[in-house]
């Protein structure tokens, strides 16, 4: 065997009259032993841990599993990416060279707190009606790359607090995607960006979501509760997910997988 890796915690291995027990997994099937451990002795009343050991724990307090009634998501899509993670960057450039349409958001858009960005949003929505309307999935992205963070800071956002100009830029996606999905026919909205995700929910008056399905891990189906948007919604951080994401999603929102 291996004599660097830790013993498998067993429930033998569990010493009487312990407060608190600490377990070490370097694996899944740790994460397992752990919690059948746990369970032998009765002891998964008040656990914490990661969510790699939460994944476990359905399985372990016999609960029951079921589908949400929520239909099958299709096309068009639109997909908005607020997120400037050069992981989600890396995802729209691959999919914009697969030949899904593309629009980069001007940074006066971002960063209006105005009326000055009707006229804008007003074409920008009729554009993006058009696509939708022939059954395309479209892609909204704030910055093309993340070369252009540091020039676009210095020339619009000079003596400026950065958390003031990110919950600035939340919000106006957020108000951005909410006036594209009132006139555009879209079918799913997809969501890249912690941040982002809050300024679309906020302005779409959403009251919470419900997760219903994982394409991949951190890649998330849910359903928005308490908007007029009966949309199905596919989330997920910037960091997450290899460069062909949102060509996943395209698949599954076709039917072609899962």
């Amino acid at each position: 065997g291996n004599p660097g890796r830790r013993p498998r915690p067993t429930a033998p291995g569990l010493s009487a009259g312990c407060e608190i027990l600490v377990f070490d997994a370097e694996s899944d099937s740790d994460l397992r032993a752990a919690g059948a451990a746990l369970e032998s002795r009765d002891l998964l009343g008040m656990t914490a841990g990661s969510a790699g050991f939460a994944a476990v724990l359905p399985e372990l307090l016999k609960l029951p599993g079921s589908r949400s009634g929520l239909s099958r998501p299709e096309e068009p899509a639109l997909i908005l990416n607020g997120s400037v993670n050069r992981t989600s960057l890396e995802q729209v450039r691959r999919a914009e060279e697969t030949g899904i349409g593309t629009w980069t958001l001007a940074p006066e858009m971002i960063l209006a707190s105005g009326p000055e960005n009707r006229d804008r949003l007003r074409t920008l929505a009729s554009e993006l009606a058009g696509e939708a309307a022939r059954g395309r999935s479209v892609i909204l992205r704030s910055l093309e790359a993340r070369e252009n963070l540091d020039d676009f800071l210095a020339e619009y956002c000079q003596n400026q607090d950065i958390k003031d100009i990110c919950r600035l830029v939340s919000r106006n996606l957020g108000i951005i995607a909410s006036r594209i999905l009132e006139a555009a026919p879209f079918r799913a909205l997809a969501v890249f960006g912690g941040d982002t995700l809050i300024g679309v929910l906020e302005a779409l008056r959403a009251t919470g979501i419900r997760p219903l399905d994982e394409l991949s891990p951190g890649l998330v189906v849910s359903r928005m509760a308490g908007t007029a948007h009966d949309l199905p919604l596919i989330s997920k951080a910037g960091g997450f997910g290899d460069e062909n994401v949102i060509l996943r999603i395209i698949s599954y929102l076709r039917g072609e997988v899962k």
